[in-house]
């Protein structure tokens, strides 16, 4: 009796150094990346996705902790670690801000008159 292998197999993609296949992930298509203050705004919604999953995590745990949970899904130290991220995290939102605000005062005194003069 003759039988058929039915399994497929599936072949391994070729190594080549050359060649990597992770691709950055940035929060804009191609052609606006580069527009102004891009990076700050995708550095912006990263901080701020980070922050707001530290703060829901050390609520939540919280919570439990109110309701006379035995185990509440953070322990002390765990929430005080997230805590400490969630802060660190935000004064770099902040740091990176007061760069971006610099840049603009800087700048805005030259901004402001090549624009009134385009306005006339």
């Amino acid at each position: 009796m003759k039988t058929t292998d039915t399994s497929t197999t599936t072949s391994t993609p070729e190594f080549r150094p050359s060649s990597g296949y992770h691709q950055p992930f940035i929060w804009f298509r191609e052609e606006v990346k580069r527009f102004p203050f891009a990076d700050f705004a995708g550095v912006t919604k990263d901080i701020a996705s980070g922050i707001l999953v530290c703060l829901q995590l050390i609520e939540v745990s919280n919570l439990c902790r109110d309701d006379d949970n035995p185990q509440p899904m953070l322990s002390a130290f765990e929430t005080g670690a997230l805590m400490r991220f969630a802060i660190t995290a935000a004064t770099l939102l902040e740091a990176e801000s007061d760069k971006e605000i610099e840049w603009i005062n800087e700048r805005s005194e030259a901004f402001l008159k090549n624009h009134a003069k385009e306005n006339r």
